[in-house]
């Protein structure tokens, strides 16, 4: 389930920008930005593989930009990481997926603390700028993230008291609420912020019925949200391509 969801949830963040290719299971993203996050490949299920690896192999052969492929414990074929070694790709670890009993997560206390939801272009805009200083990634990097403000994925930019100090975003599939694009200011961490816009979606959700949360840690948060009560469950597996 948590990396089924996590390749819905980026497949639906991404899916405006022209360079996404996606059928029912599988996503394909090549925009030719010089960023692994520019060009990434996910989904459970690959179709005709060994071609499905080539062809992406050799247009990245050709670009020379770097790239990521998401493996997960249920994507298919099995042998997807196998093959993907066969074809000049790179193990680069693991990031964990984690879920949490929702009836345990307790509601944050920073006084002065709010989320906006983005409901408008201009706000994603300003969304993306924020995210991209906080993650500390490139703007045009930043500005892949750019969702159908639809309501099937809501981002929410973090204010306390009247400052702009990080993102967070809420993303529902099979009745399982997750966490995405969690990020907070480098001179603003430390302060609880993290796990306080962590949470709080997912309090909303407990509130609307929901009972399970889910989320994709990096190595920065994944400490925040094994304190506030998040469970592993699996690993997706991070191959790279043109990475040195």
């Amino acid at each position: 389930m948590a990396d089924d969801h996590d390749d819905k949830a980026f497949g639906i963040l991404i899916e405006n920008h022209p360079a996404m290719k996606a059928t029912v299971d599988f996503f394909e993203f090549l925009s030719g930005e010089n960023h692994p996050y520019g060009n990434m490949m996910f989904g459970m299920n690959v179709p005709d593989p060994e071609r499905t690896i080539a062809s992406v192999t050799e247009r990245l052969d050709g670009t020379k930009m770097p790239s990521y492929w998401w493996v997960g414990p249920c994507t298919k074929p099995e042998n997807l990481s196998a093959l993907l070694l066969e074809k000049g790709w790179t193990d680069a670890g693991t990031a964990p997926c984690l879920v949490v009993d929702l009836e345990k997560l307790e509601r944050p206390d920073i006084q002065g603390l709010e989320l906006h939801e983005v409901t408008t272009a201009e706000h994603l805009s300003k969304w993306q700028e924020l995210f991209a200083r906080a993650y500390e990634i490139p703007i045009e990097i930043a500005r892949v993230l750019s969702p159908v403000l639809d309501g099937r994925v809501r981002l929410y930019t973090a204010i306390l008291d009247g400052v702009e100090v990080g993102t967070t975003g809420l993303f529902t599939h099979l009745d399982v609420p997750g966490i995405y694009c969690v990020s907070t200011l480098r001179e603003n961490r430390g302060r609880g912020i993290g796990a306080a816009i962590t949470a709080t979606p997912l309090l909303e959700a407990r509130e609307k019925g929901y009972r399970v949360g889910t989320l994709q840690a990096s190595s920065m948060g994944y400490p925040v949200y094994k304190r506030i009560g998040f469970q592993d469950v699996c690993s997706l597996r991070i191959f790279s391509y043109n990475i040195p």
